[in-house]
Parts: structure tokens; C-alpha cells; sequence
């Protein structure tokens, strides 16, 4: 009886998702929305600006990660960090997208502080610092957002009583066989820690080719990504793009199980 009404709410919340997803196989399978989908001049330059954002987000996420435990490792540092993690974590990604364009558009803060005196600008310059058609403006959003998850998972580990002594004598001994610091770590404790770093970084690598929200506030706008074209294309009155849609979602879904397959 102590699982009959979990049960009963799982099945209840199970019964019109599932409806919708049946539904969105259904509309995946429709050969004539895939064909809208690649003829549709925007899907390529969008699906190609989502692999660039998401793939390069999640490398500078992985290779800062490194380095920030690297440095946190030598040092003793990482018991100082820690604590100031969480707080970056709560930040929901819309506010730091948000965040970062008050910053960092033309007519931003940062530029205002230092204008004119330092700059000689009377007005904003003409420069896409966000919704850049580059996608640099999404990246780092992603990057400044996933970075405190990633190390919060890779500091977990490293805080295991068992691994952390097991680490630091590898460590040691790695030293007294000629190693620099930097390279103790990179051969002996990097090489351990990386495999359990595996599953968060492919959510890392799945959000960054399927975000939304931060897409829409400082992504690129012309075209935006496929997950931005995606969802306009669902909320659209049109059947047809509807459909488009579903076949849009269809390409990410496939795009990022391609991905991971490979990582993994």
C-alpha cells in the first residue's frame, strides 16, 4: 500500500506525456516535414551554428574545469572554493544571460563606465558584442553557467576521503620521480578523475545544443539555432511547421545521441 499512490501519480503523470510523445513520433515519421525541414534555407546555417556553440561551450567548460582543479589541487585550494559554487549554480540561465547583455551589449554597462573618457564614444558603436552572428556571446553564457556545475561535480570527487588520499600519494610519488606539479597531475590524477566526469559533461554537451532560453536572449537571431528555429516552429499555427518542428526536435535529439555515442 506504501507504493499504491506514487504509483497512482507516476501513472497519471506518465499517461499524457507519454500521449505527447507518441504524438511526436507520429509527426516525426512524417517524411514531408523532414523534407520542409531541409529545404527550409535557415536549417543548415542553424544547425551548423548549434554544433559550433554547443561543441565549443563544452570544450572550454571541459578544458577550464582542468585547469581550475589542476590549480585547486597543487595549491589545497579547492575547500576555499567550494562554498562559493553553489550561489553560481542557483543562478537561473536566463538571469546570467540576461546579466551578461546588460554588461555587455554596445550601450552595456561596462562599455558606459569607461565612455568616453577612455573610449571617445558618444553613442553605442556599432559592434555585436551580443546576438553576435558569431555565436560568441551564447558561448560564453554557456561556458560562465556550466563551468560552476562541472567543477562542482569534479570537486565532489575529489573531496572523497578514499580518492583523495589515494590521489595525493600517486601524486607525491609522481613528484619524487622528477614530475613538475603540473604534470603529477595532469599524468596521474587527471587521467582517474576525467572517466567520472564523463556523464555530466555529455548534460553538459546535451544543454548546450538544446538550449532555449539563453539562445533567445543572447544567441545569434539570424538565423537563430535549430532549438530556437524548433520551438518557433512548434508554437506556430501552421500544421506544417508544427511539424517542421517536430522534425527539427527530431534532428537535435539525433544530433546530440550521435554526440554522446562518440564521447562515449
Amino acid at each position: 500500500m506504501n507504493f499504491l499512490w506514487p504509483a497512482l501519480l507516476a501513472l497519471v503523470a506518465a499517461v499524457p506525456m507519454g500521449w505527447a510523445l507518441w504524438a511526436a513520433l507520429v509527426q516525426m515519421a512524417d517524411v514531408s516535414a523532414w523534407q520542409a525541414l531541409w529545404a527550409d534555407p535557415q536549417t543548415w546555417r542553424a544547425w551548423g551554428m548549434t554544433l559550433w556553440t554547443g561543441l565549443a561551450s563544452t570544450w572550454l567548460v571541459w578544458w577550464s574545469v582542468a585547469r581550475l582543479l589542476a590549480h585547486g589541487f597543487i595549491r589545497q585550494k579547492l575547500a576555499k572554493w567550494l562554498p562559493h559554487v553553489p550561489a553560481l549554480l542557483a543562478t537561473p540561465h536566463a538571469a546570467m544571460a540576461i546579466g551578461l547583455v546588460l554588461w555587455l551589449s554596445p550601450s552595456g554597462w561596462a562599455l558606459r563606465w569607461v565612455s568616453p573618457g577612455l573610449t571617445g564614444f558618444e553613442a553605442p558603436p556599432p559592434w555585436p558584442t551580443t546576438q553576435d552572428p558569431w555565436g560568441l556571446g551564447l558561448i560564453l553564457a554557456l561556458w560562465l553557467k556550466e563551468l560552476p556545475f562541472l567543477l562542482w561535480v569534479a570537486a565532489t570527487q575529489m573531496q572523497r576521503e578514499d580518492l583523495r588520499r589515494r590521489w595525493q600519494a600517486e601524486y607525491a610519488v609522481a613528484q619524487t620521480l622528477g614530475h613538475t606539479p603540473m604534470q603529477a597531475f595532469a599524468q596521474v590524477v587527471w587521467p582517474q578523475l576525467a572517466p567520472r566526469l564523463r556523464w555530466p559533461l555529455l548534460a553538459v554537451l546535451a544543454y548546450g545544443l538544446t538550449v532555449v532560453d539563453m539562445a533567445l536572449i543572447i544567441g545569434p537571431a539570424s538565423p537563430p539555432t535549430l532549438a530556437v528555429l524548433a520551438w518557433q516552429w512548434l508554437g506556430d499555427a501552421d500544421l506544417a511547421l508544427q511539424a517542421q518542428g517536430v522534425a527539427a526536435a527530431g534532428l537535435l535529439t539525433l544530433s546530440v545521441a550521435v554526440l554522446a555515442l562518440g564521447a562515449v
